[in-house]
Parts: C-alpha cells; structure tokens; sequence
C-alpha cells in the first residue's frame, strides 16, 4: 500500500512538472505587462506603460525574462535586465541582473499565493545588492518614497555603484529584529537643472553610507551620512515602532545639514541664497540641525 501511495504522489507531481514544463508561458507575457501596470496603478497612482521581453517558464519552479521593465510619463520606475521570479512558498523572491550589477530580493507574502492583491500583504523584504548601478535603482526608491511620507522631486540623477543588505519587516515591526546596511561607492550627482541653478556642475560625495538596526520594536540609526565638499547631510536618532506599523511610528530624528561657502554657489542667485540661509543650532562640527519628531514632518525639512 505504501509503494502504491508513493508511486501515485510521485506521478502526481512529475504530471504537474510536465504541465509547467509545456505550458505556452511564453504567451503570457502581454497579460504580465497589464498585470504589471494595473498593481503600478494601484499601489503608487503612477499610469505607467511595462516591457516584458523572452518571458518563460524556469526549472523548477519559476518563471524568468529577458528584459523587464516599466516608464512613467515622465520618468523610468525600473528597468532590469535578465531574471527570474522563485513561486516556491518559502522562497518567493526576484533575482536579476541590474546593468553590470546583481540584485536579489526575497519577499515574505501573507498567502500562498503571489501576486500580493495589495502591499499589506507583504510580510517583509530581504535584499542583496552587489554591484547595483544606482542610476537603475533611484527610481523604484523615488516611487515609494511618498508611501512613508517623503515627496522627492522624480527629476533627481545620481551614479554610483550600490552594494549592501537590507533584512526588514514590515508588518509586526514591534516583534521582530532587521537591518540595513548599504554602501554607495563613487556616488555624484551628475549635471542637472538642480545643481545648475545652484551654480553647481556636480556632486562627489567622499561618504555614502545608510546603516540601521531594528530591535525591539526600536530602529536605530547607525551611520546615516551623504557628505560633499559643497552640501552635505546626516541622520541621527531613532524611530520608535512599537505599534507595528511604520505609518504610525515616532521618530525621535536630528535632520543635519552642512553648506558650505564656494565660488560656484556665490555665482547663482539661487547658490548664495542657500548660503545665506540661516543655520538652526549649529553642531561642533557647524552642521545646521532641526529635530523631527512626526513623520509628517520630512515632508516640509526641505
């Protein structure tokens, strides 16, 4: 009876392997692409127009593409090269090849089932960055910013290479432990109309790095720090999320800020302007600092 069981399971399951083994999964890629925009739709408002490129099964359990991506009216969301998507229950996840870089994601779903109807039903984010053009990534981190209240302007430009983990929960953040820690290297702000109307050609940042520790329902801030030799900026403090949602969390932050004097500001109107600003409760190291203690707050410190 036992040999009969095992025999019938193991038909079983090699008749669904044969089923997803010949599945036309190369047909599905325009249905992806509007699945793509109607979840873009919904969870950022944003009306965006996807690519899906040689989208295929993939051995054992997945599907993978050749090229993935999606643009806004106004900007690129994401643009990724060759990857696959993992549908095993306990390791549903993305990994995909980011220009020259690899990025790998594992998401922690509520369900069984992917896709996510909505983002309340993703459990937490695991992440590995090696190698990442920044450039390929800012844009998913621009299009999420404003769904933990900060509203950063789409036209910014940055380069550099991103490398780092991020290991985070977002739901039940009370209960349970994560970590960022990322590193920027070679990180400017290339030539734009921002850093024009300041009199500047770029930004060369000397130090780059976002470090975090979640414990206890306590995220605290480690080495949060973006430092040029004309504009720089740090974090310090922590952000309290003992009620488990991070849109009910209490920061308890110091926003610092140094600018410093240069020929290239003081020819701009604009650049002069900045450095004639006042300077709230400068530091010892005459950084300028504002405390926040609302997450409301972000949306008007700049």
């Amino acid at each position: 009876m036992k040999t009969i069981i095992q025999t019938a399971i193991l038909s079983l399951l090699l008749f669904i392997f044969f089923l997803l083994w010949t599945f036309p999964f190369n047909r599905l890629g325009p249905r992806v692409r509007n699945e793509l925009e109607k979840v873009i739709g919904r969870e950022m408002r944003i009306q965006a127009q996807c690519n899906v490129e040689g989208f295929d099964f993939a051995f054992p359990l997945g599907v993978k593409w050749q090229k993935l991506g999606c643009v806004a009216p106004q900007f690129t969301l994401f643009d990724f090269d060759s990857g696959r998507l993992n549908l095993f229950p306990f390791f549903r996840g993305i990994t995909t090849e980011v220009g020259k870089g690899r990025m790998k994601i594992k998401i922690d779903f509520a369900g069984l089932i992917i896709p996510a109807k909505t983002s309340e039903d993703i459990l937490g984010i695991h992440a590995t960055f090696d190698n990442v053009p920044v450039e390929k990534f800012l844009p998913v981190v621009m299009a999420n910013a404003p769904k933990i209240h900060f509203a950063l302007p789409q036209e910014i430009k940055l380069q550099g290479i991103l490398q780092g983990k991020v290991d985070l929960p977002l739901r039940d953040m009370n209960r349970k432990d994560g970590s960022v820690d990322l590193r920027f290297t070679n990180l400017k702000a290339p030539s734009q109309m921002l850093l024009e109307n300041l009199g500047l050609k770029e930004l060369n940042f000397s130090k780059s790095n976002i470090k975090a520790e979640l414990n206890a329902g306590k995220l605290q801030i480690q080495d949060l720090a973006f430092l040029s030799k004309e504009i720089s900026g740090k974090v310090e403090g922590a952000v309290d999320l003992s009620t488990g949602d991070f849109n009910k969390a209490t920061p308890n932050l110091t926003l610092k800020w140094q600018i410093v004097k240069s020929d290239a500001l003081m020819a701009s109107y604009l650049g002069q302007a900045l450095v004639a600003a006042p300077c709230p409760s400068p530091d010892e190291q005459g950084f300028c600092t504002r405390r926040i203690n609302r997450m409301q707050d972000f949306k008007s410190s700049y």
